[in-house]
């Protein structure tokens, strides 16, 4: 095969592609930018074929479809490829030259030069609806999406309890305590009963408003998305640039001590993972498979003691106090226990860092 013949057949099965897309296709984030910079964006990806660029700050999302011809000496031409793109109201918007590697003779590849052409279609009803959605949120709580902050609710908000002693709100100090084991009761309680009220969106609204958007109306309906192909529709999914697959959730109680649970929404289903269990002074607490070692700063003597109060109420432990050397550490404190020997009890001591 000549090299002017491998090039026309690269010119005709690039061209070709467009109409059979894989299963999912990219949205390119190109926030702040004006028309220009978006079509620029769109025509320097290295892919062909369909494609997004989204405007979250601009409220702005198109849909483009890059085409590749050889450079031979004539643009490959398709009629019914043009006619097809303008039944569907599409245009071309730009072009620009580019080099690839291309077959041929033998198994040999060349580096050719082709034609990089930029044409723009509607943007399909079901991929605007979820990009609204992100637009709601980011403006709602800025990035949430990219995975710099997480949704924080109070732990009430996902229900009560049994308890020991009647209902009441789930303790975050006791769901790290039972983490460790599968069979910790208040663990399991709270993670079943947020599992719960994660499954679908108007009961993840009890919970937050922004959390049912993230999970349901943008994790959850980011497959599965019709979009047009030419003049048939394919049943895709988006891939949207700088925006995670998963989101955090903060449940905290009102002392501060927060229980984070990463949630990610695949198919039907939604997953949600324990991550760790914080008080206000951002410590993480151990479960009771770990040895006790918490460390607080200066100013979180409070928090130490909160925390061996806690212990010796539960009867975890008993807590040795050293007295007034206490309010003089300069570093901070330390709360350290020990298992006592054939017991399942715990000794602590409060003391200075």
């Amino acid at each position: 095969m000549s090299l002017r013949i491998a090039l026309k057949f690269v010119a005709l099965s690039l061209l070709s592609c467009g109409a059979a897309q894989a299963a999912e296709i990219g949205a390119f984030a190109c926030d702040g930018c004006s028309p220009l910079q978006e079509e620029q964006k769109a025509l320097s990806q290295r892919s062909r074929g369909y494609l997004f660029v989204y405007n979250v700050a601009g409220n702005r999302i198109r849909k483009f479809e890059i085409l590749v011809y050889a450079v031979d000496g004539a643009r490959v031409s398709d009629p019914a490829a043009e006619k097809l793109r303008a039944a569907v109201g599409a245009r071309r918007i730009d072009a620009t030259d580019d080099v690839i590697d291309a077959p041929a003779a033998g198994d040999d590849t060349a580096r050719v030069g082709v034609t990089r052409e930029l044409w723009e279609y509607a943007v399909d009803r079901e991929v605007r609806q979820v990009f609204d959605t992100i637009v709601g949120i980011e403006a709602r709580l800025p990035g949430v999406l990219a995975g710099q902050r997480s949704i924080e609710v109070p732990i009430r908000n996902i229900g009560l309890t049994p308890g020991d002693i009647g209902p009441r709100a789930h303790d975050p100090r006791e769901i790290a305590w039972f983490s460790g084991s599968p069979q910790g009761s208040r663990y399991n309680d709270f993670m079943d009963r947020l599992a719960d009220q994660l499954d679908d969106a108007t009961s993840t609204e009890r919970i937050s408003r922004e959390l049912a958007d993230v999970v349901h109306g943008i994790q959850g309906r980011s497959s599965g998305l019709s979009v047009s192909v030419g003049l048939t529709s394919a049943s895709v999914g988006i891939s949207w640039e700088r925006i995670k697959p998963t989101v955090e959730l903060r449940l905290c109680d009102d002392d501060g001590n927060c229980v984070t649970v990463v949630v990610k929404k695949e198919g039907r289903y939604v997953q949600v993972t324990y991550k760790d269990t914080r008080d206000r002074h951002g410590v993480t607490l151990p479960n009771e498979h770990q040895p006790v070692r918490l460390s607080w700063r200066q100013n979180g003597r409070d928090g130490a003691n909160a925390y061996a109060n806690w212990m010796r109420a539960q009867r975890l432990g008993t807590v040795d106090y050293i007295g007034g050397s206490q309010g003089g550490c300069q570093l901070g404190y330390i709360l350290a226990c020990v298992r006592i020997e054939g017991s399942a009890m715990l000794a602590c001591q409060l003391h200075c860092r």
